[in-house]
C-alpha cells in the first residue's frame, strides 16, 4: 500500500485528466503511453473510457487506505534533501561527542532519561553509517529508533504535540520537562532515518515533531515568538511563562541549526521563515552575550560561560556560517575567538620554549575536556605543532610546553573535539614573551562570625557558634576570613589564595576594590587535610566590570551550616599567601614549587 500506483494515459490528448486525478489526492502517477500516442488512433472512445474508469477506481481505492499508509504514500512524492551529506564541521556540533565502535547500550541511555543524549547518539550512528554502510551500525540504529518510538518512558502525543520528555530532575523541575535542543533535533534524526531505511513514515514523523517544536513553550513547544524575533528554549516546563525563560545561548543555537537543516531538507518556506525569525532573535540579543573580556552562558540570570561552552558556541557559529553563508554568524564566531585569544594566548620563554596554559579565565579550576593543538608558522617558513596531553596531573595536562626548531612568527589554536572537526579557537596570534616570577602580596588577616580565633596565619573555625537571635542568618552559618592588602588584580592575569583546611569546606570569595565596590562568586570546596591553591580570574566574578584594578580586600567565606558541614566541631584553616600570575610561565613555576596544590574539577 505504500508504493505509488502507476497507470498509463495518453500523453497529450487529455491533459485535464492529470489535474482531475491530482485533485483526488495525487495518488496515481500518470505515465504517458508513448506507443499509443504514436499510432494516432482516434478510435479510442471505449478504450479511453475503460482506462478512465480503471484510473478512477485505483485512485478511490487508495483513498480508503489506513491513515498510516496514506501518509507514507503522500510522502513518496516528497523526498527531502539529504541531512547526512553535510560536512562534518556542520553536523559536528549536533553530535557533541565521538561515536565509538562499541555497540550502543540503549538501556543505559534510557535510564539516563535524556532525549538529547539518545537522539545525538542516533544521529552520530546514522552519520557514520552514511559514510561506511556498515550493516552493524544500521542494526544498532534500528534498535534505537524502535526504543525512541515505542519504549521511551515519557512521550507527549496529543493534538499538535509530539515531543519526548526528560525522565530526570532538573533543578526544581520534576521529570517531564522538555527541551528545544532535542525538540528540533528529532526532525533531523527522522530525516536521517528516512535516508538510512528508505521508509516514508520517517518523513511524516519528522514533520510532526518539527511542527510540535515550533509551538510556544506555553503550548508545549519550544520556540518563543515575539516582536524582536524568536528564541528556542533549552529548558521548558508546564506552567512556564516567557519571563521564566533562561535564554541559554548554546541551546538556542543548537535548535536553530537543526531547524535550518530541516528547512533545507523540506524546502518549506514556513520552516525557513521560522529560521529567519530565530536569526532575528539571535541578532537582537547578540551584544548582551559578549563583553570585551568574555561571554555569557545565559541572560536570565546572567551567568558566565565556562571555557567549554565558549568553544562549543564558536563551533556552532561556524557551522551556521557555513550552512547559511550569513556573515552575522561568522562575526559572532570571530568575537569568541578574540576573547579566547586574549586569555589563552601562546607565550615564549627566553630559551625559546613555547608555553600555553590551558588553565585560565574565567574558572581556572576547569580544564576543558577537549585536547588542544597549537600550530605555529616558524621564521624558517616551516609549520610546527604541539598537542596537549590527557595526563591527570594538572601541571601536565594544564600546559603545552615544547621547544620548536625555530622562532615562531604566529600561532593558531584548535580544540580537538573527536567528532571529525577541529574547532579553531583563534588564528594568527602573536607570541608574547614570558618571564618573571609570581608575585606574593603581603596581607593582614581579619576574621568574623564563625572564624573568630586566630594565631598567626592559622584561623580556628567554630561551626557551632551561633547568634541565638538570628539562627538562620549568615552570621550563624558562615566563617569570614578577610585578607587585607594591595592586590594588583587585572582582567588578564590570574591570582591564587593559598588555604589549608583540616576539613572539607564549601567556600565563596568576595573582591572589594578601593572604592568599596564588591563582586562575589562561589568556588569548589576545599579538600580536607590538603593545602589548596584557590586559583581565580577576575572575570570569573559576576559584575567584575564595576571593579577597579586596585583590590583592597579579599573575603573568603566558609559555609558552616549543618547542610554543608555535618561535623560541627572546631577545625583550623591555614592561610598562606595571595599570589598573582602575569603569564603561564609564572603559574607553572609556582605549581611546580609550591606545597599548595591546584585542584581541577573532574
Amino acid at each position: 500500500m505504500g508504493r505509488t500506483q502507476r497507470t498509463s494515459l495518453h500523453c497529450s490528448d487529455y491533459p485535464t485528466i492529470n489535474h482531475w486525478t491530482q485533485a483526488l489526492g495525487g495518488r496515481v502517477a500518470l505515465e504517458p503511453d508513448t506507443n499509443y500516442c504514436s499510432k494516432k488512433n482516434f478510435n479510442f472512445g471505449g478504450f479511453y473510457l475503460f482506462r478512465m474508469i480503471a484510473a478512477t477506481f485505483a485512485t478511490i481505492s487508495l483513498m480508503f487506505c489506513t491513515n498510516d499508509a496514506h501518509a507514507q504514500a503522500s510522502h513518496r512524492s516528497e523526498i527531502p534533501a539529504s541531512v547526512l551529506n553535510h560536512a562534518p564541521d556542520v553536523i559536528g556540533p549536533l553530535i557533541f561527542r565521538p561515536r565509538d565502535t562499541v555497540k550502543t547500550d540503549w538501556q543505559a541511555l534510557i535510564t539516563k532519561g535524556s532525549p538529547l543524549t539518545f537522539s545525538t547518539r542516533l544521529l552520530a550512528l546514522m552519520y557514520a553509517f552514511h559514510a561506511s554502510r556498515d550493516p552493524h551500525i544500521r542494526s544498532d540504529v534500528a534498535e534505537g529508533l524502535d526504543i525512541l518510538l515505542n519504549r521511551w518512558p515519557s512521550v507527549t502525543r496529543e493534538g499538535k504535540l509530539f515531543r519526548w520528555n526528560y525522565n530526570q530532575t532538573y533543578e526544581s523541575h520534576a521529570p517531564g520537562w522538555w527541551s528545544g535542543m532535542d525538540g528540533f533535533l528529532m526532525p533531523v534524526v527522522f530525516l536521517a532515518a528516512f535516508e538510512t531505511f528508505e521508509d516514508a513514515k520517517y518523513v511524516d514523523l519528522a514533520r510532526k515533531s518539527l511542527e510540535s517544536a515550533l509551538l510556544s513553550p506555553t503550548e508545549g513547544g519550544s520556540m518563543w515568538h515575539s516582536a524582536d524575533g524568536c528564541w528556542i528554549s533549552e529548558y521548558s516546563w508546564q506552567g512556564m511563562n516567557e519571563s521564566d525563560e533562561f535564554y541559554v545561548l548554546n541551546g538556542h543555537l543548537y535548535g536553530l541549526e537543526a531547524l535550518k537543516l530541516a528547512a533545507i531538507a523540506f524546502k518549506d518556506e514556513r520552516y525557513e521563515e521560522a529560521f529567519q525569525c530565530g536569526l532575528k532573535g539571535t541578532m537582537a540579543r547578540a551584544d548582551r552575550f559578549v563583553t570585551p573580556d568574555w561571554s555569557l552562558y545565559m541572560l536570565n540570570k546572567p551567568t558566565i560561560d565556562p571555557p567549554h561552552y565558549v568553544i562549543f558556541e564558536t563551533s556552532q557559529y561556524r557551522a551556521l556560517s557555513q550552512l547559511t553563508g550569513i556573515s552575522f554568524f561568522s562575526d559572532e564566531m570571530i568575537r569568541r575567538q578574540r576573547v579566547l585569544n586574549k586569555h589563552y594566548a601562546p607565550f615564549i620563554t627566553e630559551d625559546g620554549t613555547i608555553i600555553l596554559s590551558r588553565i585560565g579565565a574565567p574558572h581556572p579550576y576547569q580544564i576543558d575536556i577537549y585536547r588542544n593543538r597549537l600550530t605555529c608558522t616558524l621564521e624558517n617558513g616551516s609549520e610546527w605543532s604541539a598537542t596537549s596531553v590527557s595526563d591527570e596531573a594538572p601541571i601536565k595536562r594544564g600546559f603545552i610546553t615544547e621547544k620548536p626548531p625555530a622562532q615562531p612568527r604566529h600561532c593558531s589554536l584548535a580544540a580537538l573535539t573527536g567528532v571529525g572537526i577541529d574547532v579553531v579557537l583563534y588564528e594568527n596570534s602573536s607570541v608574547q614573551p614570558a618571564a618573571g616570577h609570581p608575585q606574593a602580596i603581603e596581607t593582614s588577616i581579619d576574621t568574623d562570625y564563625d572564624a573568630s580565633d586566630k594565631s598567626g596565619r592559622t584561623v580556628t573555625v567554630s561551626p557551632s557558634k551561633s547568634d541565638p537571635a538570628n539562627p538562620d542568618n549568615y552570621r550563624s552559618n558562615s566563617a569570614k576570613i578577610s585578607l587585607v592588602g594591595d592586590f594588583p588584580i587585572t582582567n588578564s592575569g590570574l591570582f591564587g589564595i593559598e588555604l589549608g583546611s583540616e576539613r572539607r569546606s564549601s567556600i565563596g570569595v568576595t573582591l572589594v576594590d578601593e572604592k568599596g565596590n564588591e563582586s562575589f562568586r562561589y568556588y569548589p570546596a576545599l579538600r580536607a587535610e590538603q593545602k589548596t591553591l584557590v586559583l581565580l580570574s577576575k572575570i570569573g566574578f559576576p559584575g567584575h566590570e564595576k571593579l577597579h584594578n586596585k583590590i583592597k580586600r579579599i573575603d573568603v567565606w566558609l559555609y558552616t551550616d549543618t547542610g554543608n558541614m555535618t561535623d560541627q566541631s572546631d577545625f583550623k584553616i591555614d592561610v598562606g599567601n595571595v599570589v598573582t600570575f602575569a603569564n603561564p610561565l609564572q603559574l607553572r613555576k609556582h605549581m611546580a614549587a609550591s606545597n599548595f596544590q591546584l585542584e581541577i574539577e573532574p
